[in-house]
């Protein structure tokens, strides 16, 4: 820091600045030459103090902005950390070997609570979807689902989803003589720990629903609406929502003729289901 010496232009100005506040030049007192000294001196103390003070400041300002480029500098390594981790499996995911299985002609596959079969099958691990075609059919405990074609989502040793593609159809047996019946456009079955809870239809959706009091059935209701929400409980239809446009008739079960309730595409087909492992080797 500069600091200027004690000369007369700068008594001149000190007085002047007294004159504008009201008091006399003449009154102003001339110091002797070891008071200017002593002033002068503690000046400089003034000064050399102030100017610790500004080097203490600068010192703290200096740290501070170190401290922020640290935390920057760290806060990029970790972005670059992150995103390195995520590149590595990325790239192990695209070196993992990508498995596949082709059946045909003749698929049928056992599972505890699932059963199927179909003309041909093919299976990625890539992505967990096993493709179905030639007319597949599933059981899942009571219900028998078809259609054109199906694919199904797997998860860890469990079924996510499976998607009804072409003339979805469900059935569920009430008696030898009355069935429950689902039809639509398209379908979409969700699954809880491998049970079927939620069936979701979508477009064309066409229904059959008996209603039943205890052992007894009582009125059987027939619905047309574009998009349904079916949901099951206990392995039974619980609920059915008809969500678009829906246009239903109940009618009494004892006025009803039994092959006037029968959806386009109905077929039972509980005899080709496989009961147990060793079926599956049986067509």
């Amino acid at each position: 820091m500069f600091i200027k010496p004690f000369t007369d232009d700068t008594l001149f100005l000190h007085a002047d600045t007294l004159k504008a506040k009201g008091e006399n030049k003449k009154e102003l007192k001339v110091e002797s030459p070891a008071s200017k000294v002593q002033g002068s001196k503690s000046t400089e103390k003034q000064e050399t103090k102030n100017q610790g003070k500004e080097k203490g400041r600068g010192k703290k300002k200096k740290q501070k902005e170190t401290e922020v480029r640290t935390e920057k500098a760290e806060d990029q390594k970790l972005i670059i950390a992150d995103g390195q981790q995520k590149k590595e499996g990325s790239e192990k995911q695209k070196q993992e070997p990508n498995h596949l299985l082709f059946a045909y002609h003749k698929v049928k596959f056992f599972k505890k609570d699932f059963q199927g079969k179909c003309d041909s099958l093919y299976y990625s691990t890539n992505d967990s979807v096993m493709k179905m075609y030639g007319a597949p059919v599933f059981w899942s405990n009571e219900n028998q689902l078809t259609s054109d074609s199906a694919k199904m989502y797997t998860g860890k040793k469990s079924l996510k989803s499976i998607e009804l593609e072409g003339n979805g159809f469900m059935v569920s047996e009430k008696d030898s003589v009355h069935y429950n019946q689902i039809r639509g456009k398209k379908m979409k079955g969700l699954f809880n720990d491998s049970t079927l809870y939620l069936i979701k239809v979508q477009g064309n959706g066409q229904t059959i629903y008996y209603d039943e009091e205890g052992d007894d059935l009582r009125a059987v209701n027939r619905a047309d609406c574009t998009n349904i929400d079916v949901y099951l409980k206990n392995k039974k239809i619980s609920r059915i929502v008809f969500i678009t446009k829906p246009d239903a008739t109940l009618f009494p079960i004892d006025e009803i003729d039994v092959r006037d309730f029968k959806l386009k595409g109905f077929i039972w087909r509980n005899d080709e289901r496989p009961d147990k492992l060793a079926d599956i080797f049986i067509w």
